[in-house]
């Protein structure tokens, strides 16, 4: 079966199928009052066609950065979905209370900028986060420890939509 790459949505017959076909024969009959619904009884039923089952890819993905990944080919992705982590994630702005903009590594704080504990995930590690997209670990924060993420965004707002959640995370390499 070739490869198929779909945007969130968008569909395509890979294989179509077909309609089976199933022959009935009833017996049918009214009551002599004619305000009642006629009644019916099956005498025989049979299969006369098989339906033949078709395939549909249907683009399901919020975010086209995991097609991406596997775009690169299946055994890339089997080592993306081998090294995944249950994680609590939080998320900050670069311009939150406290924040200097810059990060432990040198990097802008920011989108695709998360902080973890290095003890976990290695700084300079590429992530793959559904719903969020692709990071690098380049940041520590205070309260980060253990299995738990701090998720870099653009604005203050965007970070407290996202608020505090479990997540999955897809350690991808350096």
């Amino acid at each position: 079966m070739p490869s198929v790459w779909l945007a969130p949505g968008q569909k395509k017959i890979l294989k179509p199928g077909a309609a089976g076909e199933r022959e009935t024969s009833y017996l049918v009959w009214r009551a002599a009052d004619p305000s009642l619904p006629p009644q019916r009884t099956v005498l025989h039923s049979a299969v006369v066609r098989e339906p033949k089952p078709g395939i549909l890819a249907v683009g399901v993905n919020g975010d086209a950065s995991l097609a991406q990944l596997a775009r690169r080919g299946f055994t890339s992705t089997v080592k993306v979905t081998g090294s995944a982590m249950r994680m609590v994630a939080t998320a900050y702005s670069p311009t939150c209370n406290g924040c200097s903009g810059r990060t432990k590594s040198g990097q802008w704080a920011g989108l695709g900028i998360v902080a973890v504990d290095p003890r976990v995930i290695p700084l300079g590690t590429r992530l793959y986060i559904p719903g969020y997209g692709q990071a690098v670990a380049g940041d520590v924060g205070g309260a980060i420890r253990g299995n738990r993420i701090d998720l870099g965004f653009r604005s203050t707002t965007d970070a407290t939509e996202f608020g505090t959640r479990p997540i999955l995370v897809y350690l991808i390499g350096k």
